[in-house]
């Protein structure tokens, strides 16, 4: 999980925010019993997304998912970012391989839709 403090700023002036007070940035979650069934027998293919929250706070969920050998699909980590940005992207992934990258080689694919 992350937070941010704003100092004096603009922007904390803008939104009506307290300076020096912790504000909610990003959370990552990775199930730990969808990450070992991952490990242990499914294929080697994620697909990562992301979508719009809307909410009053706004933000964009990301999530990744996987297909077993039944061909069933799997949550395996999901996170809340304040906006789909090259950085929270970055931050993200690198959660990602740090969880499932354990002494095991990828071949990573990307594919957009845009």
């Amino acid at each position: 999980m992350n937070v941010h403090t704003f100092n004096d700023s603009d922007l904390a002036a803008k939104m009506d925010l307290v300076c020096g007070v912790p504000y909610f940035e990003r959370l990552c979650i990775c199930l730990e019993g969808c990450k070992k069934g991952f490990l242990v027998g499914c294929k080697t293919f994620i697909g990562l997304d992301a979508c719009h929250l809307k909410n009053k706070s706004g933000g964009q969920l990301i999530t990744v998912v996987y297909r077993d050998s039944n061909e069933e699909y799997f949550s395996l980590t999901y996170a809340m970012v304040e906006a789909e940005t090259k950085d929270s992207w970055t931050w993200f992934i690198n959660l990602l391989l740090a969880d499932i990258c354990q002494n095991r080689r990828w071949r990573w694919v990307f594919m957009s839709n845009q």
